[in-house]
C-alpha cells in the first residue's frame, strides 16, 4: 500500500496511511466494510483476505461471530448428505455456540431446492481448515 501512495477514486484521494488505518480498523471490528474503497477493488480483496485471516484454519464461534459482524461473506465446502464435497457455500448466521446456518451463494442457490443446511463448527473445521 505505501508504495503506490494511495488511491484516487471517483471523488476523493485516500493516502496509503489512510487507507493502512481503515483496514486495521476494520480488522480490528472497529469499522465496518464499507469504510474501504471499492475503487481498484481494494474493499473486495480487503473482505477476501479478512475472511481468510478470521476463519481459515481456525472455525470457532468467536472469529465466526467477528466475521458476520463486519458483513463479511464466509465461503465454506459443505458436505451434501450423499457424502460429496462441494464449494459455493457460505455462513448465513450462528444457531448456537456449537453451530451455524450455511447457504448456497446466490447464483448456486437458483440451481437447487435444498439450498441450506445447519453445520457444527467441527466439522466446518474438519472440511476447511
Amino acid at each position: 500500500m505505501e508504495e503506490i501512495g494511495g488511491l484516487q477514486s471517483s471523488d476523493i484521494f485516500y493516502d496509503s496511511n489512510d487507507l493502512i488505518d481503515r483496514i486495521e480498523k476494520v480488522r480490528e471490528g472497529k469499522f465496518g466494510i464499507n469504510v474501504i474503497t471499492r475503487t481498484e477493488g481494494l474493499r473486495k480483496k480487503v473482505e477476501e483476505l479478512l475472511s481468510k485471516e478470521n476463519v481459515d484454519g481456525k472455525f470457532t464461534f468467536e472469529n465466526i461471530k467477528k466475521a458476520l459482524q463486519r458483513g463479511e461473506k464466509i465461503k465454506v465446502k459443505v458436505k451434501r448428505r450423499k457424502g460429496q464435497i462441494e464449494d459455493g457455500w457460505r455462513i448465513d448466521y450462528i444457531v448456537d455456540e456449537n453451530s451455524c446456518m450455511v447457504i448456497k451463494d446466490e447464483y448456486e442457490y437458483k440451481k437447487e431446492e435444498s439450498a441450506s443446511k445447519i453445520i457444527s463448527f467441527e466439522e466446518l473445521q474438519e472440511l476447511n481448515g
